[in-house]
């Protein structure tokens, strides 16, 4: 559920973005959110550290090539953009997709935005900036 909608019971055409951003870090970990933030806040800890690697399921980590690493990193940078708290900072599912099927994987970044932040930090050059 996302927070305009936990918090203020306000309808936003970016809840679809946020519940799709919760999916891929669902996937991605394979632990499911258990109804709090407790598992974005746990991602977004491991990504300010630089251990992103720690959030992979733990069936496949050890099995991961380096392209794979790589390709997670991305999912979990673009699971990251989609579940922020703010519907204005995370991006339409048009440039989720595009994001998600580039080869090139985003420019590593270990900043997290805060609630009003107005910045891209997150965001790789060539991506499209929200404000």
């Amino acid at each position: 559920m996302s927070p305009e909608y936990a918090m203020d019971g306000k309808l936003s055409f970016m809840q679809d973005v946020y519940s799709f951003g919760v999916l891929l870090l669902e996937i991605i970990s394979g632990k499911h959110n258990q109804g709090t933030s407790s598992h974005i806040a746990h991602t977004w800890r491991l990504w300010e550290d630089g251990r992103n690697h720690e959030l992979l399921d733990t069936a496949v980590r050890g099995e991961c090539t380096a392209s794979e690493l790589e390709q997670a990193t991305t999912c979990i940078q673009v699971g990251l953009l989609c579940v922020q708290e703010s519907p204005d900072q995370r991006p339409p599912m048009a440039d989720v997709i595009h994001m998600l099927s580039r080869e090139k994987a985003l420019a590593s970044s270990r900043r997290r935005r805060s609630r009003r932040a107005a910045d891209n930090s997150l965001l790789p050059q060539w991506a499209p900036h929200y404000h």
